[in-house]
C-alpha cells in the first residue's frame, strides 16, 4: 500500500471502498482525512472457485496441525 494511504489510516482517517471496474471486479480503498483523499492500491475480487479452493486448503492445513499436535511421537 502507498505510504500516504497507510499514514492516513494510522492517523484515524475514514476508509471507503470505491468500485473501479464492476465488470472485472476491481475496487480500491481510499482514505479521507482533513479534506484530502489518499488512494490505496487497486484490488481484484477473487472468484468463487478461488475462494472455495482457499477454504479447502485451510481445512487441510488445520487437520495437519491438529494431527501433528495430538499424535506426537513417543506417546
Amino acid at each position: 500500500m502507498p505510504a500516504a494511504f497507510e499514514n492516513c489510516v494510522k492517523k484515524g482517517g475514514k476508509v471507503r471502498t470505491i468500485v473501479v471496474n464492476k465488470k472485472k471486479g476491481k475496487y480500491m480503498h481510499v482514505c479521507y482525512k482533513g479534506g484530502k483523499s489518499y488512494p490505496g492500491e487497486v484490488h481484484t475480487k477473487k472468484s468463487k472457485a478461488e475462494l472455495e479452493q482457499i477454504i479447502e486448503d485451510l481445512k487441510e492445513l488445520e487437520r495437519y496441525w491438529h494431527d501433528r499436535n495430538n499424535y506426537k511421537e513417543g506417546e
